[in-house]
């Protein structure tokens, strides 16, 4: 999940890797709107398995990405990963219409953070 501030209500769900990422212009997702992304709570999915990754929010999936055997510039996911929560400020895309000095002090408020891993 991404939002930027100068885009109010647009949620970003994006594959990062080596071969699809926004340095290079290849980035893939899909983003969908959501008027009160910033006064309401919302629930944020990532369903990740050895063949796919989806993404969704509120419990409907939006994106999903098929795994690419044998490409690890486009699919490294088999192996751990981590989940990284931040507030980023500034940078190419976020400052890229500046930088609102009425946005500080910016607060994320998370509920709650939870990982399911199937039974083996």
């Amino acid at each position: 999940m991404e939002h930027v501030g100068f885009d109010p209500g647009v949620v970003h769900q994006t594959i990062h890797t080596t071969a699809n990422n926004h340095v290079i212009g290849t980035q893939i997702g899909k983003q969908i709107t959501i008027p009160d992304v910033c006064t309401a709570m919302h629930r944020y999915q990532l369903w990740w398995t050895k063949d796919a990754i989806e993404m969704g929010v509120d419990d409907k999936k939006i994106f999903r990405l098929d795994r690419v055997p044998n490409d690890r510039a486009r699919w490294p996911f088999d192996k751990p990963m981590n989940i990284i929560l931040n507030v980023a400020v500034g940078g190419g895309w976020g400052g890229q219409k500046g930088i609102d000095p009425a946005a500080f002090p910016a607060v994320m408020e998370v509920d709650y953070v939870r990982v399911y891993q199937p039974a083996r």
